[in-house]
């Protein structure tokens, strides 16, 4: 469960007081300096760390019709708002009297000019934050896209992206300046697609339109898989059926014996002829004719 973006307890300027369990933070001295908040945990991407200008001294008259109205002051309050790497607890053991005094992991917003790590980056000839009015909103917030872009607003309107590969870990942070006296944390902690800049909202765009594409693709490809395998399953039936159709092994395809005078005659054993177209007697085979004696047969 994320936790509830507010003001850090313990670890502020020496000059504020903390109240509403973190959500709201007065000024103890008016003018004076050390009155640096920062909030108690990092803020998430696209999660705008907001805070509204108040003062507890604020007046209100009765209007025609009965009712209070709520004036905004002539002499406004002025804050220093952005973002810094240093947690609370780092800081508190040298915490700055002024957040412009920091030289390392730090951008922000003072009056008309817009600062990293201390040093001036860009000066605004529409917006100062000196020229707030009592019950205005100012706010930051972190950006994934453009590799981590800081984006402020003033009553949700966009100033601009100020930054960009701003670390994914940053601590939001407030200086309550001049004659600020009393800020309250909005309940307004993310913004809509309308009050994004024109080049977060192409990108986040285009994105979108990525990962429809991907999506398209990675179903397709599902559908290859599944048909690849069903191919793969077919060859091998028909594999199986080839190998089953084939004729038996082992069947000898010799002639069979020739046969003389009836009789079978072994394979390889021929019968030569005489000059006469008769079979010759072999050496091999007997003749079948009796041979004579050389005596005469004397009857008795």
């Amino acid at each position: 469960m994320a936790s509830v973006l507010g003001f850090d307890l313990q670890y502020h300027g020496k000059n504020v007081m903390v109240t509403g369990g973190g959500k709201s933070a007065a000024k103890i001295k008016k003018g004076q300096k050390e009155a640096v908040l920062v909030s108690s945990r990092a803020i998430y991407n696209n999660e705008l760390f907001e805070v509204e200008l108040g003062n507890e001294a604020e007046s209100t008259f009765s209007g025609g019709g009965g009712g209070s109205v709520r004036r905004k002051k002539t002499t406004p309050g002025a804050i220093r708002i952005g973002v810094t790497g240093h947690r609370p607890a780092d800081l508190w053991h040298n915490f700055p009297l002024t957040m412009k005094k920091m030289n390392s992991v730090t951008w922000m917003m003072s009056g008309q000019d817009y600062l990293e790590n201390g040093e001036v980056v860009t000066t605004f000839t529409k917006h100062n934050l000196k020229e707030l009015q009592f019950g205005d909103k100012v706010g930051v917030m972190r950006c994934p896209e453009f590799e981590g872009s800081l984006v402020f607003y003033i009553n949700q309107e966009v100033i601009g992206i100020m930054a960009t590969s701003v670390p994914d870990k940053v601590f939001a942070f407030v200086e309550m300046h001049d004659n600020c006296e009393k800020i309250t944390i909005t309940p307004v902690h993310s913004v809509s697609q309308e009050n994004l800049p024109v080049e977060i909202r192409e990108v986040r765009e285009k994105e979108s339109e990525m990962r429809r594409h991907k999506k398209t693709i990675q179903e397709k490809e599902e559908v290859i898989q599944v048909l690849e395998k069903r191919i793969d399953e077919l060859n091998t039936q028909i594999n199986t059926m080839q190998a089953t159709s084939k004729p038996g092994k082992g069947k000898s395809s010799a002639s069979p014996p020739a046969q003389v005078n009836g009789q079978s005659e072994p394979a390889g054993q021929g019968v030569e002829s005489t000059d006469d177209g008769g079979p010759a007697a072999t050496d091999s085979a007997p003749s079948s004719r009796p041979r004579r004696s050389g005596s005469k047969c004397t009857i008795m």
